[in-house]
């Protein structure tokens, strides 16, 4: 299952104290993805949220016995009793399905420019070969979404940049926080090989509005079975 979360950030609202979780689901697959794509904008629109996913899969078997554990000692202990606090709290803590884990390589803004010595780093230490699936532009940099790789040789290299092994990545950009398009700078999408790919959309047609539904069939295509399933 997938973590799916729209999130009101405090910089993108300044009236918030902090950031908020405004909607939060478990995803079965890219079709659970699809039925929802039309709320999603709606609500990221309206409540200046942004979109994330994590692209970690997790196993159902494994996040209920996380959360019966955290439901026992709730009881026995804590008798706080909120059953939804729980089961994101059992989610959160559940890790990722290890032979599907995926990676997300952060980049700055003021590191963009050495994006192409990071990736080759990234290709070449441990174990050798293609790690970048895909290059996803954010509000303030570019999300590298990679497989695993040494962590510690990496390191040496490029201490200036963040890599998190289970954190979510941006899906959906409001265009009601910022004019520029960065919706229309994503797309996931499966291969028939079975190799997870990612890859960035084109820019949707000039007359387009973005939020049509034929736009958003056309540019969030279906995912493989290996990232949602």
């Amino acid at each position: 299952m997938f973590d799916l979360m729209l999130i009101q950030r405090k910089k993108d609202n300044p009236k918030h104290k902090s950031g908020k979780i405004i909607y939060r689901k478990l995803l079965h697959d890219e079709q659970s993805l699809f039925n929802r794509m039309d709320l999603i904008i709606k609500l990221c629109e309206e409540y200046k949220a942004r979109a994330y996913i994590n692209l970690n899969p997790k196993k159902k078997e494994d996040i209920c016995k996380k959360l019966a554990m955290n439901a026992f000692q709730d009881f026995l202990y804590s008798h706080n009793y909120e059953p939804e606090a729980l089961l994101w709290h059992a989610v959160g803590e559940t890790k990722g399905v290890k032979c599907k884990r995926s990676w997300v390589v952060d980049i700055d803004h003021g590191y963009v420019g050495d994006l192409p010595r990071i990736k080759k780093i990234i290709d070449d230490i441990y174990p050798v070969g293609d790690k970048v699936i895909v290059e996803i532009p954010t509000r303030s940099g570019v999300h590298l979404i990679t497989s695993p790789f040494n962590l510690n040789a990496f390191k040496l290299s490029c201490p200036y940049v963040d890599v998190q092994k289970d954190n979510p990545t941006l899906l959906y950009y409001p265009n009601s926080l910022d004019e520029e398009i960065y919706a229309n700078q994503m797309i996931i999408e499966g291969v028939a090989s079975g190799k997870i790919k990612l890859r960035a959309s084109e820019s949707c047609i000039p007359d387009c509005t973005r939020d049509c539904s034929v736009c958003l069939e056309r540019r969030i295509k279906p995912l493989n079975n290996r990232i949602l399933k």
